[in-house]
């Protein structure tokens, strides 16, 4: 039986919600002082959404080095813009703009969640995902995780409003949604066949089943809208490689191509498929404890991963909606990869552990009443945060901004001794050119696929007069070549030629 609404019209349900809500979202603003860094963990992919940002800053459209940008939808960058053209590279403020949109996330999974698990335990995932150390990690990397991941929770609760009541608005409003969490994050147009398989599948009463087709009508309307908001950034014309970098010419080649920079390297068959998905998913259970190698999972974070894997596989059985199709899909997409990164399992992740929560509860509360029940998920929740501060994410922070530092003072000194004909190449050549604000031939990519050899050839064929490296970076073959000009902490600039062109003296 729900609630009544008391005088004044106002559900006690809802205004438990609001008080949630609000102390979640109170409590996740009071701890940024705590949460946001005033440097930048310097990652590629940010540096390009910063650079394009910039670019759009000046007016110059959505560039990167010159050249305009393909790879990516221009939305994060347009959101960065406004920032970049008011306070340039102030990290303290883009570092900031990430955690805002953290703490909408977090309030988002909260509304998300709240019919399934109750204010509080809804309350206490969402909290549990906001301190997770590798969530804090990326609202400071200027990246798109987390804003396109609050777009994709903002599009699955609209899935939901649409569902509860169709209509054409709705259908319309949820099409638009998730269009354009699209232009934020390509990944969420997932979001389509999730939002197509939740309505195909939907558990309804035997007197309402109807054909395939009767049940995936009212899908159409949102995934049609969906599909041409998106279709501007999808028809557009093909755009070259940014200046001086080799890099992924698209997603499509990434995934399906032995060459993932290579559109025309063999397709990926079935065995490498299979070992990239056995690679990736044990990279994956890895995050969780690694055996001494580093590489592979330790046998308890193996079974956590499975058991977290079986509870999402439960509550999609039971549901069959949205949120978890969109996980299902996503690991899915990650696991096929060509490579894996912790920063792109964060949609699986989440929702690994709130259908973790869900099913625990289910499972306590045959065993125990409800409020003991909850109780027993919420300490299960409170060591999931223990277990992840131990483990940590990386660099700590102490030491993530002296590398920060560090890479400051060379791209100081740099500024201060380059000259307009110089060609400058470094290992992860976007940072390079971010900080720089000229363009840097791209390494990275050179020396992870082509071997030595190869990436020293590259460097010749560019004529470039400096190189920059991490000491600890992906080019340790180029550390010998020409001169050390300066060494600060992990990086260092090597010089090859003199300012008049001439290689430098030996010795």
């Amino acid at each position: 039986m729900k609630p009544t609404a008391r005088a004044g019209g106002v559900d006690p349900a809802r205004r438990a919600t609001g008080r949630w809500l609000a102390a979640l979202v109170l409590g996740a603003t009071l701890s940024l002082p705590w949460t946001v860094q005033r440097h930048w963990d310097a990652k590629p992919d940010a540096a390009t959404y910063l650079i394009a940002a910039r670019s759009l800053a000046r007016g110059e459209g959505y560039r990167v080095m010159g050249d305009p940008f393909a790879l990516r939808p221009p939305g994060w960058s347009a959101v960065l813009a406004p920032v970049v053209a008011s306070r340039g590279l102030d990290f303290a403020a883009l570092n900031l703009l990430g955690g805002a949109f953290g703490i909408l996330a977090a309030a988002l999974l909260f509304l998300l969640l709240r019919p399934r698990l109750g204010a509080p335990l809804a309350c206490a995932v969402a909290a549990v995902v906001w301190v997770a150390p590798r969530f804090q990690q990326l609202c400071n990397q200027v990246l798109s995780d987390v804003p396109g991941f609050a777009a994709a929770l903002a599009a699955l609760l609209a899935i939901r409003w649409s569902a509860e009541r169709a209509s054409p608005r709705r259908d319309l409003l949820t099409g638009l949604a998730i269009g354009a969490s699209a232009w934020l994050r390509t990944a969420n147009l997932l979001l389509v066949p999730a939002l197509a398989l939740s309505r195909l599948l939907a558990p309804v009463p035997l007197p309402a089943r109807s054909t395939a087709a009767r049940r995936l009508a009212p899908a159409l309307l949102p995934c049609a809208v969906a599909i041409a908001v998106y279709l501007p950034w999808a028809l557009r014309a093909d755009a070259p490689v940014a200046h001086g970098q080799e890099s992924l010419q698209s997603y499509a080649t990434a995934l399906l191509r032995s060459d993932p920079l290579d559109p025309g390297s063999p397709l990926v068959g079935p065995g490498e498929a299979l070992g990239r998905v056995a690679r990736n998913v044990a990279n994956y259970a890895a995050l969780l404890g690694a055996a001494p190698d580093g590489l592979s999972p330790t046998v308890p974070a193996a079974l956590l991963a499975l058991a977290a894997a079986l509870a999402w596989l439960f509550v999609l059985l039971r549901r069959r909606e949205a949120p978890e199709w969109f996980a299902g899909l996503t690991a899915a997409l990650v696991a096929a990869y060509y490579v894996a990164q912790a920063r792109l399992a964060l949609v699986p992740a989440v929702f690994a552990l709130a259908a973790t929560a869900e099913t625990l509860r289910r499972l306590a509360r045959r065993l125990l009443s409800r409020g003991a029940a909850d109780g027993v998920v919420a300490l299960a929740l409170l060591a999931a945060v223990f277990a992840m501060h131990r483990g940590g994410a990386g660099f700590s922070r102490a030491q993530s901004g002296a590398r920060a530092a560090d890479l400051e003072r060379v791209a100081e000194h740099l500024r201060a001794t380059g000259f307009a004909g110089e060609r400058l190449g470094g290992d992860f050549g976007t940072v390079y050119a971010l900080l720089l604000d000229r363009p840097v031939e791209g390494l990275q990519f050179a020396c992870n696929r082509l071997g030595a050899e190869a990436a020293r050839e590259q460097v010749e064929r560019a004529g470039l007069d400096r190189l920059v490296l991490q000491v600890d970076g992906p080019c340790p073959a180029l550390l010998g070549l020409g001169e050390e000009e300066v060494h600060r902490g992990s990086f260092v600039v090597r010089r090859l030629r003199r300012a008049t062109g001439a290689p430098p003296a030996a010795g």
